[in-house]
């Protein structure tokens, strides 16, 4: 289905090679800022850079825009899909928004990092990639153009995980500075700390929470078997009572846990 809707996006923009306010539009994107921009712009409205590109690639396929603006198109869409991210963590707790604020610090950063280098990536996709030299002009550009754009697409994202892999570390505590965690009050009646139903759509951070909680259980009952022996060694009623709020604290937590 996606091959056949490019297939219907190729036949409908053939005729936009005669068109001269197209033509006109598409030269002003030669210019990789005001491609980026206006790819930005578009891949924030529709909400998904996988739209952006495949019309990227559609247009490159009729031999509309040129590798460089191809390029700097795709740029702008990896910068623009930050959008969903952001929509995606209104209502969420901290972390959701530290991890939205987190993908929008990598992509345009990582943009940013290749927008010095962009002729050399233009060369290194020219090699990779097939070439038609029996061909000219349009008709050239539309055979080679589409499968550079995509493997360019392609060695930006890698090149970029690779990039920001061993800085993971250091990133997370510069977006925990930026935009710190709430500090949470301990309750006079025991609640769960780290235990949220929003956490229940993902099941690897849902166990990953629980196990923090258990942590957090784990802790107060080896406090209260600590103080559990000199109570009971000097009678100390006063003690006796308090570990017996941490004893109902310790249940309480296990019944959320559980539930």
């Amino acid at each position: 289905l996606i091959f056949l809707g490019m297939n219907l996006m190729s036949e409908s923009t053939y005729p936009l090679r005669s068109y001269k306010i197209f033509l006109d539009l598409m030269s002003n994107m030669e210019h990789p800022l005001l491609a980026i921009i206006a790819a930005t712009i578009f891949t924030a409205i529709i909400q998904t850079s996988a739209a952006t590109i495949g019309i990227v690639i559609t247009l490159a396929s009729q031999g509309l825009i040129s590798l460089e603006a191809g390029i700097a198109l795709t740029f702008g869409a990896n910068i623009g899909t930050c959008m969903t991210a952001i929509l995606a963590s209104i209502g969420t707790p901290r972390e959701g928004k530290q991890a939205a604020l987190s993908h929008i610090f990598v992509n345009v950063i990582g943009v940013l990092i290749w927008l010095p280098f962009i002729f050399y990536l233009i060369e290194a996709v020219k090699f990779i990639s097939p070439s038609f030299p029996y061909l000219s002009g349009m008709k050239r550009l539309a055979a080679e153009v589409p499968r550079q754009i995509a493997n360019a697409h392609t060695i930006f994202n890698i090149a970029n995980t690779i990039l920001f892999l061993p800085f993971i570390t250091p990133l997370a505590k510069f977006i925990s500075w930026i935009l710190p965690a709430k500090p949470i009050a301990e309750p006079e009646k025991v609640k769960p700390k780290y235990l949220d139903e929003v956490f229940l759509k993902t099941p690897g951070i849902a166990l990953e929470r629980v196990r923090l909680e258990l942590g957090r259980q784990s802790k107060r009952a080896l406090i209260m078997i600590k103080e559990i022996s000199e109570a009971v060694l000097i009678a100390d009623k006063s003690k006796l009572k308090k570990i017996k709020k941490m004893d109902d604290d310790i249940d309480a937590l296990h019944e959320y846990i559980i539930s």
